[in-house]
């Protein structure tokens, strides 16, 4: 049966389900080891495991000197303090309520394209925005209780921060359009690579306390820390970039982004025992529908 499928769309499920399967292993790791310490660990494997593979491939491991500043900026924004607010969010809200969150990111990531690159939003593509910040709101304020749980404000800074990672993606593609031999081209993998390199030397003050706690858990808790590191940040990564280049079209792919929140609710009813609200699903449905909204927006 699975033969029949396209390698591309087995590699994207794949991709989305270490995904889902993230939200679900975080919530369950900062019970034993804390948010900053889980953060630096997850940074350090992921940059080891890339350190690894580019050196079985043969890919330069260091870019221009020219290139540091910016390749800190995408590590300190996707990753290190990405990672760190992700994780303190996920210490009150449940994996799918934050997946949710996370979701927004692209609409954040387009926002902040508007400001930096004066590239225009169409009238639907601020719809979208609003009727995702309106989900926003019904899930922090469902039932009535006008405050906001603190895990939903970390959270969405840890969104606004993979929004401004994706603005420096994006200027590194700008870049590349000009045609100027003083820009070197970078794969996405070396992007990625190079980001997580920055990434593990900006939390380098978070070692010490975070080697202390790791060595303090049980085997069992130190693989579920690996794997974190490992999976939804590498070995995810390079199965994206896969699907990607060999997909008919890329909304074949990207489409399978939307089955992330579905999973990780499934996955977190099915492994953690946490069961959805209501606010839950309702906030939820108009976060995904302004999504859903914003892609068709943004083909046209």
């Amino acid at each position: 049966m699975f033969n029949k499928i396209p390698r591309s769309h087995l590699l994207a499920f794949l991709t989305v389900f270490i995904w889902a399967f993230a939200y679900v292993g975080t919530r369950v790791a900062v019970k034993f080891i804390g948010s900053l310490e889980l953060g630096f660990m997850r940074n350090l494997v992921a940059a080891l495991f890339f350190l690894i593979f580019l050196l079985l491939t043969k890919t330069r491991l260091v870019p221009p000197l020219r290139d540091w500043p910016l390749f800190a900026l995408s590590g300190l924004s996707g990753y290190a303090l990405y990672l760190i607010l992700f994780n303190i969010g996920m210490e009150t809200l449940s994996a799918a309520t934050s997946c949710i969150l996370v979701a927004i990111a692209p609409l954040i990531s387009a926002f902040l394209a508007s400001l930096v690159f004066k590239e225009k939003l169409n009238g639907l593509a601020w719809l979208a925005l609003l009727i995702s910040l309106s989900g926003v709101a019904t899930l922090s304020l469902w039932g009535g209780v006008l405050t906001i749980n603190a895990g939903v404000f970390w959270t969405l800074a840890s969104s606004l921060c993979l929004g401004g990672y994706n603005v420096v993606q994006r200027y590194f593609s700008r870049r590349e359009l000009t045609g100027k031999k003083t820009f070197t081209h970078y794969s996405s993998v070396q992007i990625t690579a190079y980001s997580f390199f920055a990434a593990a030397l900006l939390s380098l003050p978070l070692a010490p306390d975070s080697f202390e706690q790791f060595a303090q858990i049980n085997f069992t808790q130190q693989s579920i820390v690996v794997l974190l590191g490992i999976f939804p940040s590498a070995v995810a990564y390079l199965c994206w970039s896969k699907a990607l280049s060999i997909a008919v079209s890329t909304s074949s792919v990207t489409n399978y982004m939307f089955l992330t929140p579905f999973l990780t609710l499934l996955l977190g009813m099915a492994l953690i025992a946490e069961q959805p609200n209501a606010g839950l699903l309702a906030g939820g449905a108009l976060i995904l529908g302004g999504l859903g909204l914003f892609s068709i927006a943004r083909r046209r």
